[in-house]
């Protein structure tokens, strides 16, 4: 860079912190601590990843308990996760195009809870596959909208 233009960036690196305090002070963490809004977006967040790091780590174990050898298990998870990807941009055009965008969250947690329920409550493989695609739909769709979702409490 020329010496203008570096000094261009060090100008704009100055002024880029839009006039907030960048210094630590523990009286903000405490704001920060009592603040519904914070706890209800932990809350969120919480309730939102842990089905679904826990579906993500734990479908290969879930095809694989249904009579499936090693490789053929890891095979068996990309149908799931395929309809899981179809269905997380379906809702998300639909919910886009109607501005309902809760409806279409509240209907695939619904589906997940529906296909966490097949996968605990059956003792058939063929109704286990098939909840875990449900519980892979749910948790899939709803991660693409925990952004918007979340940002409404701020």
């Amino acid at each position: 860079m020329t010496p203008d233009e570096k000094t261009e960036v060090e100008r704009r690196l100055k002024d880029d912190n839009d006039g907030e305090n960048n210094e630590f002070d523990l009286k903000y963490a405490y704001q920060a601590l009592k603040d519904w809004k914070i706890w209800v977006n932990c809350v969120i967040c919480i309730c939102i990843l842990t089905p679904l790091y826990s579906i993500s780590l734990f479908l290969p174990t879930i095809v694989k308990d249904l009579g499936y050898s090693n490789n053929a298990a890891q095979l068996m998870t990309v149908p799931p996760y395929v309809v899981a990807c179809a269905c997380t941009i379906l809702s998300s055009y639909a919910s886009d195009k109607t501005g309902q965008r809760g409806v279409f969250l509240l209907g695939f947690q619904i589906i997940s809870l529906i296909g966490f329920a097949l996968l605990i409550a059956s003792g058939k493989e063929k109704i286990q596959y098939a909840g875990t695609f449900l519980a892979a739909s749910g948790k899939s769709t709803l991660l693409s909208s925990t952004g918007s979702f979340a940002n409404n409490f701020n």
